[in-house]
């Protein structure tokens, strides 16, 4: 037993002597790479329409332009806004009568729906707007019998809503804006040919001011004023919300102006005129007399040098109607989002760029295109054409005819990218600002609808698009 021991030791000894010899076996230590450094999360959220069926909230990830979730809203929803402190989503469902409130989802949870906030039959919900954090209003249009009327609703307690009619008949325009400081809100009502001012401490309603064919509302971000756009002559009416006295001024973006946009950074409004096919850009910084001063008003012409799609450059030309703004949150440049109508050809093929029509074959292809802009002199920075889409045919094509916003546009909060929603193409066109250039197309969730061939349904229809924190 003993030698046995011994001879056992010997074996051990010799095979560790065997694994030594002289050649060099370094030890490996890993060494990774530098990360890089982490960035604060941001948001983009499209809403939308899926016919008779619940439309969708879809919570896209900025810096990976991921789908972060889908939630179901109500029925045929058509305006979305955020709480104050951008933690709600909110969304006007027309076709149900609902309020939709969700949570974004976030590193901890998914995204989540709190509660469809039931309101009467009729109300047709049009419009949502909020600066608070638990309480927000629902501008209705009014439908069958019921007159334009706005909601107060609690967000801490969802069951019931007060109720209060504005000027105006069925299914007139309705547009809302409330100040920062949380004390008024202006509802805007096209056919009413009024904006009523608010007082949200007690739901009471001031006397009407009178202004032809409202049809956009904005406060500025310092409370002092609000101003309300009209689509008549394009003519601004600028109110102080102390007294509600509104301020004499001579600015006019002409008519068919529709929308307009505020820039916080620069403290400016940015008015699209789709029939004039221009740009007005005015300043509304300061409290004297006059306030608002037309910095400058400008067409969009549209691209005619070669530009690159998803294939070959393609030499493209035609007009441009300028539907959208948005400025980035950095105050560096605003971007234009153009409809353009042309073709656009290279020894290859030939597109046809049409206006996006209902009745178009599904073979016809709707055109962007962003003209990009300096903030500082107005100067034309770049052009980014955005690949020619197909109109998306479905169950729910038919609603982009007539929706309020086909087309919207929103900067994410960090100014990296920008959102483009197309009603009829059934999806969001992102573009990177740091090259600016179109980056990738993000369809819409699936809809309701079937498919001519067989296969997958098509996407729904996007009918608004806002950025997140």
């Amino acid at each position: 037993m003993r030698k046995f021991a011994q001879l056992s030791v010997a074996a051990v000894v010799a095979l560790i002597m065997s694994g030594c010899g002289d050649v060099y076996r370094p030890v490996v230590i890993p060494n990774p790479p530098p990360t890089p450094d982490p960035k604060p999360a941001h948001n983009a959220f499209v809403i939308s329409n899926n016919g008779l069926s619940k439309g969708t909230g879809m919570q896209v990830n900025v810096s990976g332009d991921t789908n972060m979730g889908v939630i179901p809203l109500g029925i045929e929803p058509q305006h979305a806004s955020l709480n104050g402190t951008g933690t709600r989503v909110l969304t006007a469902n027309s076709l149900s009568d609902t309020a939709s409130i969700f949570v974004p989802a976030s590193t901890f949870s998914i995204i989540a729906k709190i509660a469809d906030v039931v309101l009467p039959s009729g109300f047709n919900p049009s419009f949502v707007t909020t600066t608070e954090t638990t309480s927000f209003y629902v501008g209705g249009s009014g439908r069958n019998s019921s007159p334009p009327s706005v909601a107060f609703v609690n967000g801490s307690n969802v069951a019931g809503a007060d109720i209060q009619a504005l000027p105006g008949s069925v299914g007139t325009t309705i547009s809302m804006a409330e100040t920062p400081d949380t004390r008024k809100l202006y509802a805007a009502s096209s056919n009413g040919n009024s904006v009523t001012p608010i007082n949200v401490i007690d739901h009471t309603l001031n006397a009407s001011i009178p202004v032809t064919t409202p049809v956009w509302v904005t406060a500025r971000s310092d409370s002092g004023r609000v101003y309300v756009l009209s689509q008549a002559d394009g003519s601004l009416l600028e109110i102080n919300p102390v007294d509600d006295s509104t301020v004499p001024n001579t600015v006019a973006a002409g008519a068919g102006a529709n929308y307009m946009s505020y820039d916080s950074h620069r403290n400016r409004l940015y008015i699209p005129n789709t029939a004039a096919g221009n740009v007005t850009i005015v300043s509304v910084a300061g409290d004297h007399a006059v306030t608002l001063n037309t910095l400058t008003s400008f067409p969009i012409a549209s691209r005619v040098d070669s530009v690159a799609d998803k294939h070959e450059p393609l030499a493209c030309t035609g007009s441009v109607t300028p539907l959208n703004v948005s400025g980035l949150p950095d105050g560096s440049r605003f971007y234009v989002t153009g409809k353009f109508v042309g073709t656009c050809s290279n020894a290859n093929e030939t597109v046809t760029c049409v206006a996006g029509t209902l009745g178009q074959p599904t073979s016809a292809t709707v055109c962007f295109q962003e003209s990009v802009f300096l903030s500082n002199d107005f100067s034309l920075h770049s052009t980014i054409a955005i690949p020619p889409l197909p109109i998306t045919p479905g169950s729910a094509q038919g609603f982009c005819e007539t929706t309020r916003f086909r087309v919207t546009m929103a900067s994410s909060a960090d100014s990296s990218k920008v959102y483009l929603g197309s009603c009829d193409a059934g999806g969001v066109a992102i573009i990177r600002s740091d090259i600016d250039q179109f980056s990738a197309f993000l369809f819409a969730p699936p809809s309701a609808g079937t498919s001519s061939g067989g296969g997958a349904p098509p996407p729904q229809n996007p009918v608004f698009v806002l950025a997140g924190q």
